[in-house]
């Protein structure tokens, strides 16, 4: 039965050389413990000391009987003989850490005191950083992140299952732990920063979405019939592909066989919303054929870049843009071509105005030669002939200009015929034509403008005389 020291027993410890504060002395029956002249009760539980106690109990009193063991600890310790002695390692390494803890405590006060001062350059490197960030894909991000989340747990597992470590192997440990915390710490800032800057591109910009991306660049070299049906034959290649994995998987790893036929459903989901999306294009690009038949051309059809019919959408706004650009030049044509005929008719007005007014008073004189006469009648017929053209012109531009107004009144066409005849028989008879006509007996009654009817008939009897 070992027994704890005793008040007493101080008094007998041996007498060590100067050096030394810190000895085990067993006796044969009692364990003593002394450091800086105290003694040190080591069956305390929180002492420190129990686990570092042998367990005498397995010796019988016969066998520790003549036994007398002292241990002593020089208070500077020295290398062993094999140079390999941990605790003069730790006892060199231990300033030394020190002084680097408190080196590292007061860059890291400096770094924090920097960032807060200079917060607009930290926002702009956090972009430059974001930027950066977002070209990784997301499956990638996660293993990294998985890494650092378990590497700081299985550092301190591993140091959990050593029975003993000293301070050195503690100190290394720690340093190793150390960094991996902090590797997690700013590698999941970097995540953080990512996913509040780049927000949605953060989930979007992911491995399938990239092969996608790549794809519709593959597509694009193949008119859309051919892009449908590639399309198909490819989705149908990936699913009987990833149904082969799956089942193999299933037996061998059941979590990957479940990932990967959830890839073949997301593939034939993709392919679904794609093809609902070209279906819905189609349907925008016969709409928008619809409202070009109608004459709408001021919108053009929008269409997203990566649809299947976006060639087609392009050609149809080119098109579109051309019919825009010839009609706006052909109205513009048509509007100069009528303030030309106006500004034209207003100009010969005002000096014919003149003219027949002065022939007018030429046909009031009296006593004049009889050739004079014939000569004021015959500029009389020729100004109001001219008169007549002018205003022929007048409304010409309002008719193109859909200005004109029209008298309607109830006629007989069959009349209005023989009476524009009658007025220009002298110009037939000259001519030398014959005009058959085949007008009836009984009244034919139309609704129109007399006067400008009139005019119609008139200048084609005139020019049917004129280039025969």
């Amino acid at each position: 039965m070992i027994k704890n020291i005793s008040d007493e027993f101080v008094d007998n410890f041996p007498n060590l050389p100067a050096g030394y504060n810190y000895y085990w002395y067993f006796d044969g029956e009692k364990l003593s413990i002394m450091e800086n002249g105290k003694k040190i009760d080591y069956n305390i539980l929180d002492s420190g000391y129990r686990s570092l106690v042998p367990n005498l109990r397995y010796y019988n009193a016969d066998e520790l009987e003549n036994i007398s063991v002292l241990v002593a600890v020089k208070d500077t310790l020295v290398e062993n003989v094999y140079a390999n002695s941990p605790y003069y390692r730790e006892q060199l390494v231990l300033p030394i850490v020190g002084t680097i803890t408190i080196i590292l405590v007061l860059i890291s006060l400096f770094l924090i005191i920097y960032t807060l001062l200079k917060r607009p350059e930290k926002r702009a490197f956090d972009r430059k950083l974001a930027a950066w960030s977002g070209k990784i894909w997301i499956e990638v991000k996660g293993l990294v992140s998985l890494f650092a989340f378990f590497m700081p747990l299985v550092v301190i597992g591993s140091s959990s299952y050593r029975s003993y470590m000293g301070i050195l192997d503690g100190l290394t440990n720690g340093v190793i732990f150390s960094f991996f915390v902090l590797l997690s710490f700013w590698w999941f800032y970097l995540m953080l920063m990512d996913l509040l800057i780049n927000r949605r591109r953060f989930f979007t910009h992911n491995s399938i979405n990239s092969l996608l991306t790549w794809y519709r660049k593959f597509e694009k070299r193949y008119p859309w019939q051919q892009l449908m049906l590639k399309r198909a034959y490819l989705l149908v290649a990936a699913e009987l592909i990833l149904a082969f994995l799956s089942v193999m998987f299933v037996f061998i790893f059941f979590p990957i066989g479940l990932i990967i036929a959830g890839l073949g459903l997301y593939l034939i989901y993709r392919y679904l919303k794609e093809y609902e999306q070209t279906l819905e294009d189609f349907g925008k690009l016969i709409d928008h054929i619809e409202l070009l038949k109608d004459g709408n051309m001021e919108s053009p059809l929008k269409l997203p870049p990566d649809s299947t019919i976006y060639p087609a959408a392009q050609n149809l706004n080119t098109i579109q843009e051309g019919i825009s650009i010839a009609v706006a030049e052909k109205i513009k044509s048509e509007r100069m071509k009528i303030d030309l005929i106006t500004n034209v008719s207003h100009d010969l007005k005002t000096p014919l105005t003149s003219i027949i007014s002065y022939v007018d008073l030429l046909t009031k004189e009296e006593n004049l030669p009889e050739h004079v006469t014939d000569y004021i009648n015959i500029l009389a017929q020729k100004s109001d002939r001219l008169k007549h053209l002018i205003q022929d012109l007048f409304d010409l531009s309002k008719a193109s200009s859909e200005n004109i107004a029209l008298d309607l009144e109830k006629l007989d066409l069959g009349r209005l015929i023989q009476q524009t005849l009658g007025d220009m028989e002298e110009a037939i008879n000259e001519s030398g034509l014959t005009l058959k006509l085949n007008i009836p007996d009984d009244p034919v009654y139309i609704l129109s403008d007399g006067d400008k009817l009139y005019r119609v008939w008139e200048n084609l009897i005139s020019n049917a005389l004129k280039y025969y």
